[in-house]
């Protein structure tokens, strides 16, 4: 796939909205699939700032989780 393309996409979607939980779910899988994984937590990070849903919260702790970083997971529950 393009990820360059599908980066600019991204980008010009969050432009239009950027506190969209939807925009950042997608930005973050987008990441995460192609092994960009401090990417998507930095786009998590700011997601749980501007978004601030239940789903962004748990797509942080179960992207952590997947990483093998237990207490980083339960960190972001608390």
């Amino acid at each position: 796939g393009d990820l360059d393309g599908a980066r600019r996409i991204l980008q010009e979607a969050f432009k239009a909205n950027s506190d969209s939980e939807s925009i950042y779910l997608a930005a973050v899988k987008l990441e995460s699939e192609n092994d960009f994984v401090e990417h998507a937590r930095i786009l998590l990070t700011k997601a749980r700032k501007l978004a601030d849903t239940p789903k962004v919260w748990t797509k942080s702790a179960m992207l952590e989780w997947q990483q093998g970083q237990l207490n980083d997971a339960l960190a972001i529950l608390e």
